[in-house]
């Protein structure tokens, strides 16, 4: 089962309002919480018939960023239901925000097992614990750092709960986690559990074992051992955390760089296909099932039954640096060989060409990024210097009025003296 887990929006709009709004949903309501955020001073709450279905975010704290920026983030329940989009829209329509992009999306596969009827406990094991070259050992293509969580009771055996792959500063960040446990150890989502009985998804949880445990048993155990016990048939959840660079993707067919939008997760089968357009990236692992030694001989992990038919990929332009020495010096190469072997068979010929004229586009690309960065760190400069300038000017001013106080207070003195002389 594949859905949403978090959508949150960047948006621009005057100051919202407490009070009640119109909208296709019916009549809307913001609330004014107490207390913002580490970034935004005002936080309010959206709801619809007395149910959260959205966090609307406002006035952020610092003055590098616009002071009309607006952050509208659905609440989990939402993104459960089959119009989430719609959603998000008509609540920027109804509280007159202009939608600008996606700040941040997590996109998630739930299962029982894995595609062979492998546990994705093992998939976990077996990246963890099998060395290089052993019989049952996997890879992960991309960083090899994780962070892992689990327990080792002393009177059962070692039980993984959840790994999360890469450095958690990344635009994407993957993770695996037993999600049945967090519904029973964190907070509980009858909305999730209803979609896993709707996909026929198996989560038995010993119940009348956890009601046994006083509050203060519950507690001390979360604290020490955990309570994976009681999960007698979980629920694994893959899940891609995207922001930022992250939600630039790559049209492999012609070369067209675009970042995610509305439009990508508008359905429930483009909601599938972009998950699987980036699990294919960012779950992509390799086992040794034959005693490779190599692990380029390494045989791919299939996860779960898909065709993944998508053309496109996601893709990390860097902006720091220079970003075109190396892509010209393939195009000069490219164009050498093209001129070089211009007989050869036209299906080749042109597979040059396209290769060549790939290349070019991907760094007109990273040039133009590049070139937008640096404007961007040019105003940012200009700003600061027309502020300090603007500082310099009324500090200037403010002496110039201390200059002529003084002068004003020395004609004072001298028109007392003298008619005291006189």
């Amino acid at each position: 089962m594949v859905s949403i887990d978090w959508l949150q929006a960047y948006c621009h709009g005057c100051m919202v309002e407490a009070g009640e709004y119109k909208s296709s949903l019916g009549t809307i309501t913001a609330v004014l919480e107490e207390g913002g955020t580490a970034n935004f001073s005002r936080r309010m709450t959206i709801s619809n018939k007395g149910v959260e279905i959205a966090t609307l975010l406002q006035c952020p704290k610092y003055s590098i960023f616009d002071r009309r920026m607006t952050e509208l983030k659905l609440h989990n329940r939402v993104l459960y239901t089959s119009i989430p989009v719609k959603i998000l829209l008509d609540i920027c329509k109804a509280l007159r925000l202009e939608y600008k992009g996606i700040s941040r999306i997590d996109l998630c596969c739930d299962c029982n097992t894995l595609a062979g009827g492998e546990s994705v406990e093992e998939l976990i094991s077996s990246y963890i614990h099998k060395a290089v070259g052993e019989v049952g050992h996997i890879i992960r293509k991309g960083s090899a750092r994780y962070i892992l969580h689990g327990n080792n009771h002393r009177k059962a055996a070692i039980r993984h709960e959840s790994i999360k792959f890469g450095s958690v500063t990344s635009a994407c960040v993957p993770y695996i986690y037993n999600k049945s446990l967090e519904l029973i150890s964190v907070k509980d989502k009858p909305w999730i559990r209803e979609a896993w009985k709707h996909a026929g998804l198996v989560h038995i949880v010993d119940k009348e074992g956890l009601q046994r445990l006083s509050s203060k048993e519950l507690a001390a155990k979360l604290d020490d051992e955990g309570i994976s016990e009681f999960v007698r048939s979980g629920v694994w959840r893959f899940e891609i955390s995207i922001k930022g660079k992250g939600k630039d993707l790559l049209n492999v067919n012609d070369g067209e760089l675009f970042k995610l939008s509305l439009d990508s997760i508008s359905t429930a089968s483009k909601i599938e296909e972009l998950f699987m357009t980036y699990a294919a990236k960012y779950f992509c692992f390799r086992k040794c099932d034959r005693g490779q030694r190599r692990i380029r001989d390494y045989s791919p992990v299939v996860l779960w039954n898909y065709d993944n038919h998508s053309s496109y990929r996601p893709v990390s332009i860097p902006v720091e640096g220079s970003t075109g020495k190396f892509d010209q010096s393939v195009v000069n190469y490219l164009s050498k060989t093209i001129r070089t072997y211009s007989d050869l068979a036209s299906p080749v010929l042109c597979g040059l060409v396209e290769a060549k004229d790939f290349i070019q586009s991907i760094a007109g690309a990273k040039m133009y990024l590049l070139r937008k960065k640096r404007y961007e760190d040019y105003l940012c400069g200009l700003e600061c210097s027309e502020f300090y300038k603007s500082l310099e000017d009324e500090v200037m001013k403010a002496v110039g009025d201390m200059s002529s106080l003084r002068d004003e207070y020395r004609d004072y003195l001298t028109a007392i003296h003298s008619e005291q002389g006189k």
